[in-house]
């Protein structure tokens, strides 16, 4: 109860720019674990991309197929809905694999750029918090040169809005780069996937 008592009292110590740093602070780990859920449902694994490839590459089709519809994720589904429509798809099947292939990648990145956001805006937050604070505690020096204690005080709690828009940034940098590891692995594998898929039915349909 004394931590919880300790750190409510330096939240208001901060200041009003505290509150929109509640937010940001709420923001991260919801987009974080918003983020990380979807991941896990929609990521199929680098193995599936990778011996995907290989069965399309040995025009190994059918094969290629039972994997895909026997995987999970974006990749795992982009693989399986080619093939399905690969007979009704003709001239327009390069288009039709890459667009879908982006269309993926853009449901993977949504919500990434406001991380980004988080990351500039806390930290300035936490500065202006700390100006306004210092403003106060100057404007209330008035008649009262020779309190350098209350001074002290007051400068070091127009700090705290500082420190807590550093730490959010910090977590908020560390969580973005994180989820942009898994989002550019996850797009490589669609893109190859994609790749595999366009070269071994081309082939397949100039042989026919």
């Amino acid at each position: 109860m004394g931590i919880l008592e300790a750190g409510t009292g330096y939240f208001m110590r901060g200041g009003l720019c505290m509150w929109p740093l509640l937010l940001c602070s709420l923001a991260v780990i919801f987009l974080a674990v918003e983020r990380c859920i979807y991941y896990r449902q929609k990521i199929s694994k680098t193995e599936f991309a990778v011996e995907f490839c290989k069965k399309m590459t040995r025009g190994q089709a059918e094969d290629a197929y039972n994997l895909a519809a026997s995987s999970e994720g974006c990749a795992a589904k982009l693989a399986k809905d080619i093939l399905e429509e690969k007979d009704h798809l003709g001239a327009s099947l390069e288009s039709v694999a890459y667009e879908k292939a982006d269309r993926y990648s853009n449901e993977l990145a949504e919500h990434l750029d406001y991380l980004g956001v988080i990351i500039g805006l806390s930290p300035m937050l936490g500065l202006l918090g700390t100006i306004t604070g210092m403003m106060s505690t100057f404007s209330s020096m008035t008649g009262q040169l020779q309190n350098t204690a209350g001074v002290t005080a007051g400068l070091a709690e127009a700090l705290i809005s500082t420190i807590f828009g550093l730490i959010i940034a910090i977590v908020a940098m560390l969580v973005h780069a994180y989820l942009m590891g898994k989002y550019k692995k996850a797009d490589l594998d669609l893109n190859s996937v994609a790749d595999a898929l366009v070269s071994g039915l081309s082939e397949r349909q100039m042989s026919v």
